[in-house]
């Protein structure tokens, strides 16, 4: 990796971490 490229995948892992655990609590309330 270049420094550009692993910062802008840590960035999408980040974004991805983010809406599964958006997504979880989401699933979490509605049950």
């Amino acid at each position: 990796y270049t420094e550009i490229e692993q910062d802008e995948y840590e960035r999408i892992i980040l974004l991805f971490e983010k809406f599964r655990f958006m997504g979880y609590t989401k699933n979490k309330l509605v049950i």
